[in-house]
C-alpha cells in the first residue's frame, strides 16, 4: 500500500486527531505531508508525538522513513506508464475492486478541495467576458470536450480544442488577457499543454486546471488547481474524480450565470425547433 493510500486509509477511519492530520497532509499531496515535522504540527494544532504516533502505527519506524517513502513514490510515480502499473498491480494482492477505490478517490478529492477553489474557478468560468478553451490531455481531452459542450449550452464564447497541425498555435496567437483556458491534465503529462500554458501565461492569460494529486507541471503557470484523486487498483489512473468534479463546477457555474444561460438555453431550443420544422417540410 503506497503512503497515499495509508494517508487516506486514515482519511476514512483514523481518530478524529488523526483524520485531522491525514486531511492536511492530503491538502497538497506530495508537497505538504514532506514539510518539517515541526511546521506541520503547529498547522494542524496537534502535538509533534500524535503525528510520530499516527506514522508508526502506518509501519514506518518514523517521520524521516515516512518522509523518504513519499518522496521515492514521488519520483518513481509521478512518470510511471500505466504497463508498469499495471506489472505493478499484478504483483500486488487485490484487496479491492475498482469501484471501491473509485468511491474512496471521490470522497477524498471532496475531502481535499476547499470550497472556495469551486467557488473561485466557478465564477472565472461565468465571466461572459472572458473566451474560453477547454483542453486536455490524451486521454483526460474527452471530458474537456464534453465540459465545453456543457457549458456552450449556457454562455458564449466557449471553444473546444480539435486537434490539427497548428491548432495549440491558434490558441496563443489569440489569447490574451481576456481569455480563460480549463484544462484537464493528469499524468502522464502533456508537453504540449505545458508550452502553450507558459507561453500564454506571458500574454496575462488565466488558468484553470484540473490534474491529479501529483500535480502537471503547468500548475506553476495556473491561477486554480483542482487537484482530483486518481487511484486505481488496475495500474490505469482512474477519470471518476475528475468528472464528478467537474459536474460540480458545472452546477455552481450554471447558477452563477443565471437567467442569462436559460435564455441562451431556450435559443439554442428555438433553432433546434426550427431545423426540425424545415427538415419536416423536406
Amino acid at each position: 500500500m503506497s503512503c497515499f493510500e495509508k494517508i487516506n486509509k486514515i482519511l476514512v477511519s483514523g481518530t478524529k486527531s488523526e483524520k485531522r492530520i491525514a486531511s492536511y497532509l492530503l491538502s497538497d499531496f506530495p508537497f505538504s505531508a514532506v514539510g518539517n515535522l515541526s511546521e506541520i504540527s503547529e498547522n494542524v494544532e496537534i502535538s509533534i508525538p500524535t503525528i510520530q504516533r499516527m506514522v508508526l502505527n502506518m509501519g514506518y519506524s518514523g517521520f524521516p522513513e515516512f518522509r523518504k517513502n513519499i518522496l521515492l513514490e514521488l519520483t518513481q510515480e509521478q512518470g510511471a506508464s500505466p504497463l508498469a502499473r499495471m506489472s505493478k498491480s499484478k504483483q500486488a494482492p487485490q484487496e479491492e475492486h475498482t469501484y471501491q477505490q473509485t468511491i474512496k478517490n471521490i470522497q477524498a478529492t471532496f475531502a481535499n478541495i476547499k470550497p472556495e477553489t469551486l467557488e473561485k474557478a466557478s465564477s472565472l468560468l461565468a465571466d461572459e467576458t472572458l473566451g474560453l478553451w477547454c483542453i486536455g490531455g490524451r486521454l483526460t481531452g474527452t471530458l474537456a470536450t464534453l465540459f465545453a459542450r456543457h457549458l456552450k449550452t449556457i454562455r458564449p464564447e466557449v471553444y473546444e480544442f480539435i486537434s490539427y497541425e497548428g491548432a495549440l498555435a491558434d490558441i496563443y496567437i489569440n489569447a490574451g488577457k481576456k481569455t480563460l483556458l480549463f484544462i484537464t491534465d493528469i499524468r502522464r503529462y502533456d508537453t504540449s499543454i505545458f508550452e502553450l500554458c507558459k507561453a500564454v501565461k506571458e500574454k496575462g492569460t488565466k488558468i484553470i486546471l484540473a490534474t491529479d494529486t501529483w500535480g502537471s507541471p503547468s500548475k506553476a503557470y495556473a491561477d486554480i488547481v483542482i487537484p482530483v484523486y486518481t487511484g486505481s487498483p488496475s495500474g490505469w489512473d482512474s477519470n471518476a474524480s475528475m468528472m464528478v468534479v467537474l459536474e460540480e463546477i458545472m452546477a455552481q457555474t450554471t447558477k452563477k450565470i443565471g437567467s442569462k444561460g436559460r435564455k441562451q438555453l431556450k435559443r439554442r431550443e428555438s433553432f433546434g425547433k426550427l431545423i426540425s420544422e424545415k427538415n419536416q417540410l423536406l
